[in-house]
């Protein structure tokens, strides 16, 4: 069993960091350690201040009766470097976690005692953030993790978070080697105006989320956004090493001491979709397949942006009606075929509908397309 209670004092240094996942289990031989308490020792902590940031401790009682090290920290698996999480009630651009890497031993045995954390937040930790999880190593080199449930909470107030939102330009994408400039417009979110002169970070969303510390070394991270808050990257592939999975970060200047992180941003992609058609004929019998064939780019081989091809039927008033649908083909080939119910004239067209949000953060979107009309005539 465990408990947890706000305190007011606390030890040790910290990072800030990633989410960690199950802990791997431990050796026959090796005896389970007991998670007495977790008790946040800062419950309240104010960033507003010049420097940017505040220190956020955390308390881990603990006993195990082979003894535990002096300092805690998970060794194993790239991404299971975190030993206390504590998730906040957002998820990106809102910093999802606060992490606690490393505990040392203040007080007690190693036997029974307390290990102690402390992380470095800024205003892009802005709200409040409930401890989820403990994950700790031993002496045996056993790992084991403990849930949390109502755990104790950290509200982090008093700076202003800023945003980097995404300023999408449609790319047509062909082969996935072109260029593109991931864009966006720093925010400030309490008053809603542009940031002139942020400095933006991309960082591979694969990097573990302690390394976003909140105060960076120096030199100064990233480049910085122009005077109306417009930042640009340099050129990226479509499919390079960062694309889709890449994340922001967006700093502020803080005097001759440096820079505070104030958020994150959202390089999100648009692609254009592009398409050709081919009329199998223009004239055909009553109950006689229409056929049409194509490509859509990009194949979904390339990009995943075109999920069906519609053709549909203009029936006046500005109304187009769909009567085939169908999924491109791994390799971006389609085949549409539709019978009409009687002799006339149709009016028809190919159209690729789009997909996703141009709302920022909201990831991958692409704009659809429709081709010019074509007239078949059934006899």
């Amino acid at each position: 069993m465990y408990r947890w209670r706000t305190m007011t004092t606390a030890t040790a240094i910290g990072l800030a960091g990633a989410l960690a996942l199950p802990a791997a289990a431990p050796a026959a031989d090796d005896t389970r350690p007991e998670l007495v308490s977790v008790e946040i020792t800062t419950p309240q902590v104010d960033v507003g201040n010049s420097y940017g940031d505040g220190q956020v401790m955390v308390a881990v009682h603990l006993r195990d009766a082979e003894g535990l090290p002096d300092t805690i920290h998970v060794e194993c698996c790239t991404d299971n470097k975190t030993v206390v999480v504590a998730k906040g009630t957002g998820w990106y651009p809102e910093m999802p976690y606060i992490t606690w890497t490393t505990l040392g031993r203040g007080s007690g045995t190693r036997q029974d005692g307390t290990w102690y954390g402390q992380v470095t937040v800024s205003p892009a930790w802005s709200g409040t953030f409930q401890v989820t999880q403990v994950q700790i190593d031993d002496d045996q080199n056993g790992q084991f993790f403990f849930p949390v449930t109502n755990g104790p909470t950290v509200t982090v107030t008093g700076g202003e978070r800023w945003v980097g939102e995404t300023v999408r330009t449609p790319v047509k994408v062909v082969t996935g080697q072109e260029g593109w400039h991931p864009r966006v417009r720093v925010v400030n979110t309490v008053t809603g105006q542009p940031v002139g002169g942020a400095r933006v970070q991309a960082k591979s969303i694969f990097d573990d989320w302690y390394d976003l510390a909140a105060v960076p070394p120096s030199p100064p991270p990233g480049t910085a956004a122009d005077s109306t808050g417009l930042w640009t990257d340099p050129t990226e592939h479509v499919r390079g090493d960062f694309f889709p999975e890449e994340r922001l970060l967006v700093y502020a200047r803080r005097g001759t001491r440096g820079y505070s992180q104030q958020g994150l941003g959202c390089p999100d992609f648009t692609a254009k979709i592009q398409a050709s058609e081919t009329f199998a004929g223009t004239t055909v019998g009553v109950a006689e397949p229409i056929t049409v064939t194509g490509n859509v780019w990009p194949a979904p081989s390339i990009l995943g942006a075109a999920s069906a091809v519609w053709l549909q039927r203009d029936v006046g008033g500005g109304t187009w009606q769909t009567v085939a649908s169908v999924p491109p083909r791994q390799n971006g080939r389609y085949t549409l075929q539709w019978a009409a119910p009687n002799a006339g004239r149709y009016s028809l067209r190919v159209r690729v509908p789009g997909s996703g949000s141009a709302a920022s953060c909201t990831g991958l979107q692409s704009v659809g397309t429709a081709l010019a009309a074509t007239t078949v005539t059934v006899r």
